[in-house]
């Protein structure tokens, strides 16, 4: 890893911000358990986590676990899929090749992944006004635009703060590696516009992680 001392600081903060908000979801959830059924979910992010696709030209590969963790939030709640994709990004840490395994490396993936699908998990409930729908069931239709509102808000942060990260190993520009990412996100949003009537059936979404 080659990283410059700004480069470390970027990651150790983004690292520490990450296990907040992982320390603060298990907190939650051991104070308001949920169901079963969460930890079957929660399995099958685990097995499809391992299947990754590579973003040509650089070093990072995409997730397409990402359907469950969405899930995972929308029946759920937000701490329960923060909670999924934390798992979900060790294991592929530990499945990975021995680079994608260094502490800094695996540190970032697990907190940006979990900063982006809280963030973008809290923007879809105080967009819609629901509770979880295994609490609460909810029509469909009113689940669009803030379906919407956060696949792209945890691509966008995911994505900005993975681009970031390439950019101090790799003195480039952050944005120009962002740009370079910027289509696999609106191919997995659009799909996800296109097949929300079949919600329980949803089009993989995408993780980018820093490899």
């Amino acid at each position: 890893m080659n990283l410059t001392p700004r480069g470390q600081l970027y990651i150790v903060v983004v690292g520490a911000a990450g296990l907040l908000v992982v320390g603060h979801c298990i907190t939650m959830l051991l104070e308001n358990p949920i169901g079963w059924e969460w930890v079957v979910l929660a399995g099958l992010t685990l097995l499809s986590g391992s299947f990754t696709v590579r973003v040509p030209s650089f070093q990072a590969r995409i997730s397409v676990s990402e359907t469950f963790v969405f899930t995972s939030v929308l029946l759920f709640g937000t701490c329960a899929g923060t909670l999924t994709v934390a798992l979900d990004t060790l294991v592929a840490a530990l499945s990975s090749r021995r680079r994608a395994r260094e502490p800094l490396r695996v540190l970032f993936n697990l907190a940006s992944a979990s900063l982006s699908i809280w963030t973008a998990g809290h923007a879809f409930y105080g967009l819609s006004g629901i509770e979880p729908l295994s609490v609460a069931p909810t029509r469909v239709p009113e689940l669009l635009w803030p379906l919407v509102g956060m696949t792209s808000i945890h691509f966008l942060l995911n994505s900005g703060l993975v681009a970031a990260a390439l950019s101090t190993e790799r003195n480039e520009s952050a944005f120009m590696i962002w740009r370079r990412i910027f289509p696999w996100g609106c191919r997995s949003i659009t799909l996800v516009v296109l097949q929300s009537p079949r919600f329980w059936f949803p089009t993989p979404a995408r993780s980018i992680s820093w490899r």
